[in-house]
């Protein structure tokens, strides 16, 4: 039985993706290094506020997107895929009125990750591209995307729930570190 698939066999012999997952995968990996980029000034904003684990919170946010990124480069490496590093787009619109702010941005930039995964999903499965499935779920190389997205949904809706309180800034401070780093110093 033959798979009728999106790229010929001599195309294949190339790659393994077609130009639109290509395509789709370059798109997340700028947003990827984009959620770096915010993140990291949600750390500075904070640090300089005196908030230091605030700052230490959202920098650690930030070098796990960096961590997605890689995660998408290198599958597109290992699948051969030609394609142009992308330059990252600046954060606009993103002005903190207070210290709830970075954490509602958050949380909406997270639900606009998980749908961009989401549809490169889509495109895979509609392609029967099982591998590419495969690496989204976490199967190859450490590229767990969608498993990652519900647990940054989930933290960025805690932390959210949790700097929405009427406690000392002190204390949800304390509260959103230990929710990340599990008490550890």
């Amino acid at each position: 039985m033959e798979v009728k698939r999106p790229l010929s066999l001599e195309q294949r012999r190339k790659t393994s993706l077609s130009d639109e997952l290509r395509d789709l995968f370059v798109l997340q990996l700028q947003h990827e290094l984009k959620n770096f980029t915010l993140y990291n000034s949600f750390s500075v904003y904070f640090s300089c506020k005196g908030l230091e684990k605030l700052g230490k919170y959202y920098k650690g946010r930030a070098d796990e997107e960096l961590k997605h990124q890689q995660w998408i480069m290198q599958y597109l490496s290992d699948c051969d895929a030609d394609f142009e590093y992308p330059s990252i787009p600046v954060n606009e619109n993103q002005k903190i009125d207070d210290n709830v702010t970075p954490f509602r941005l958050t949380v909406d930039r997270e639900i606009q990750t998980t749908d961009m995964i989401y549809h490169i999903a889509d495109v895979a499965q509609g392609q029967g591209d099982w591998m590419t499935l495969s690496f989204l779920m976490g199967n190859y190389n450490g590229g767990r995307l969608i498993p990652e997205q519900i647990e940054e949904e989930s933290l960025s809706r805690t932390a959210l729930d949790i700097m929405s309180t009427d406690d000392h800034i002190l204390k949800k401070e304390d509260q959103v570190y230990d929710l990340y780093f599990g008490g550890k110093k």
